[in-house]
């Protein structure tokens, strides 16, 4: 017996559906970061980033002040606002 129409391509589509899914080949993966082969940032980007003012973020955000910043929280909130 054979299969319906309806059937035939019902298995068409999920084989089709399954051969999308299938791993790509290892060979076509990536390759990880590197980073002496990445482009340096420009030079205007590094002379515009100041250590006292980047240190003053980082104790602004990682400060307990705000109760911490679970999701729905006023923490959470004030954190958002500052950035």
């Amino acid at each position: 017996m054979s299969p319906t129409p309806l059937a035939a391509r019902a298995l068409l589509v999920a084989a089709l559906a399954l051969a999308a899914c299938a791993d790509a080949p290892a060979d076509t993966a990536p390759a990880p970061f590197d980073a002496t082969t990445a482009p340096a940032p420009p030079d205007a980007a590094l002379a515009a980033i100041d250590s006292t003012d980047l240190r003053a973020h980082v104790a602004e955000l990682a400060s307990d002040a705000d109760g911490g910043r679970g999701t729905g929280t006023e923490g959470e909130q004030r954190t958002v606002d500052y950035l």
